[in-house]
């Protein structure tokens, strides 16, 4: 099941981040310092929206949909829609999970689209 964030998922987010990105510590020079950002996971969601996907009650995945025109890093065109740090518990990969993450993202973009596209032909 997938759902907005809200600020109790804080907690569990941080866990499921870290805990997929663990498999790649031995390509790190500095893993503490990358988990440190990793950790910082939620804060996303002050200029994005946080998707979380939930199995059992419990969260297994999540990632932050940055809409166009949203504040994001300077490397991002201001127009574009930004998927950020999808994770998935890797004790719950191979069930679709990040696939529905992605797909959540899109049809977000879609929907922005086309409601920008229908104000601009109203202000015409």
């Amino acid at each position: 099941m997938l759902r907005d964030y809200r600020d109790d998922d804080a907690e569990a987010i941080v866990r499921v981040a870290l805990a997929a990105f663990a498999e790649f510590k031995q390509h790190y020079s500095d893993w503490p310092l990358f988990t440190s950002h990793v950790a910082k996971m939620p804060e996303l969601a002050k200029t994005g929206e946080m998707i979380v996907a939930e199995d059992d009650g419990r969260i297994v995945g999540a990632v932050a949909y940055v809409g166009p025109q949203a504040p994001k890093a300077a490397f991002f065109e201001p127009a574009w829609p930004v998927i950020r740090m999808l994770v998935v518990d890797p004790a719950a990969r191979g069930k679709g999970i990040g696939r529905q993450l992605t797909e959540e993202c899109l049809r977000r973009a879609d929907a922005t689209r086309h409601a920008s596209s229908h104000s601009t032909r109203r202000r015409s």
